[in-house]
């Protein structure tokens, strides 16, 4: 047998180098492809797996108190669709998903009184207009525990006192500490109201830039700010489909419906070659829409007066405008609220229905959706003799009616519609007719 040659000690140095090169290649090769399907992995659309225990399992961002998983900081995906309104998830606590709404759905003074939360405005609202567009709600959702602690200063600590008989509610200071404030998700560079008031009965809110204020009203001022809902998803809740991505949401409902009725929220459709999106329905079911744009008049919203009828904005739009359009027979001439929102009637939205008038376009009400979609435009709602409510700079003013300001039409249609398409801004729903 021939002896083996001598190795030298710098081909052996190649040879171990070369080995264990070659070993973290493998290793790393083998991470990367594990975190790749990790990151990327899809479910089928008939998969029966649970939404919370997906998410428990799948997410890694996450601080975990005893049953409670929070979602904390800005890079996180855990963004939910669900009836055409993008959502953020807050947290998981015994399977159950606490989410809130990724933008701010309306604005509203808060209260004028010292009252309760659930006795607010903003808790009426939530639960009587934006709970009704939810699909299936009462299946999908369990009641919402919405903390309601009184609260002279703000710090993280841990809630006493909830309020547990809705299915929506609001954010409170502790969540929004818990995810981190300024520094997470929930700043959406906006105004919006939290669940918790002080000692004197002014309610806590975020500002715009992330800090948190308790200066809601004053004996001659009232705030009219944001409202991001939140809801609760039951444990039950299947999931099907979605990463979490701003762009690849998490899908947990399934709408391929051909009414227009029937639609969900948020969703585009075509008409006279305008994009309009859904922001709700009547008991008629007729549907509302908005323009998804903003129409520059240059004209005034009135000489003097600031009852709808009577202004240069309704005569526009209810003669020039509608003129222009075709297949009117598909349009619905509707009652609007034209009532006053003032503290004469201590801010209660539903005083905007005190005074009421008909045609077949109108304009966007304080307590509609969609009313910081765009700036600089004149609202419906009256504040006192030659004042109209606008929205700038993602708050809501007042300014004289001899004020020149753009103006987004509001418009019914029939719910008895017949559409095609996919409903996004690129595909918008067509309408086939009733």
């Amino acid at each position: 047998m021939k002896k083996l040659k001598n190795i030298s000690k710098s081909d052996l140095f190649i040879i171990l180098s070369c080995l264990f090169l070659g070993t973290l290649f493998i290793i790393y090769a083998c991470r990367l492809i594990y975190f790749y399907r990790q990151e990327h992995s899809k479910l089928k659309i008939d998969s029966k797996t649970l939404f919370s225990e997906y998410l428990i399992d799948k997410d890694f961002i996450q601080e975990k108190k005893s049953t409670k998983h929070i979602y904390k900081g800005m890079d996180v995906n855990n963004c939910v669709t669900y009836s055409g309104i993008m959502f953020r998830i807050v947290s998981i606590d015994n399977g159950n998903i606490k989410l809130v709404t990724d933008s701010n759905q309306t604005s509203l003074v808060m209260t004028y009184d010292n009252v309760d939360y659930q006795d607010t405005y903003t808790s009426t609202w939530l639960n009587d207009i934006f709970l009704t567009n939810l699909k299936d709600y009462d299946k999908l959702l369990i009641k919402t525990n919405t903390c309601i602690d009184t609260l002279d200063e703000y710090e993280k600590s841990e809630c006493k006192k909830y309020y547990k008989d809705s299915y929506v509610g609001l954010l409170s200071i502790y969540e929004y500490l818990e995810a981190g404030a300024n520094n997470s998700y929930l700043n959406n560079g906006s105004y919006f109201w939290l669940s918790n008031k002080n000692t004197t009965g002014n309610y806590w809110y975020v500002f715009d830039v992330g800090g948190l204020s308790d200066k809601s009203k004053t004996e001659v001022t009232y705030h009219s700010y944001g409202v991001r809902p939140t809801i609760t998803l039951s444990k039950k809740t299947i999931l099907l489909g979605g990463n979490g991505t701003l762009d690849d949401p998490y899908r947990i409902f399934n709408n391929d419906n051909k009414l227009l009725v029937n639609r969900d929220l948020n969703e585009y459709v075509k008409y006279n070659n305008y994009l309009w999106r859904i922001i709700g329905k009547d008991s008629d079911n007729n549907v509302k829409l908005v323009m998804d744009t903003k129409i520059d008049t240059e004209l005034t919203y009135s000489d003097s007066d600031n009852n709808y009828l009577n202004s240069n904005i309704y005569n526009y739009l209810n003669n020039e405008f509608y003129n222009s359009l075709d297949n009117k027979e598909y349009l619905v001439n509707h009652v609007w609220a034209n009532g006053l929102y003032n503290k004469d009637n201590l801010f209660d939205y539903n005083k905007l229905h005190d005074n009421e008038i008909e045609a077949y376009i109108g304009l966007l009400n304080i307590g509609d959706l969609s009313l910081y979609d765009y700036d600089n435009y004149f609202m419906m709602t009256r504040s006192a003799n030659n004042m109209e409510y606008s929205m700038q700079n993602k708050k809501i003013f007042t300014d004289l009616v001899s004020k020149s300001l753009d103006i987004r039409p509001v418009i019914y249609l029939k719910g008895t519609l017949k559409i095609k398409g996919k409903g996004t801004k690129e595909e918008p729903f067509e309408i086939e007719g009733e």
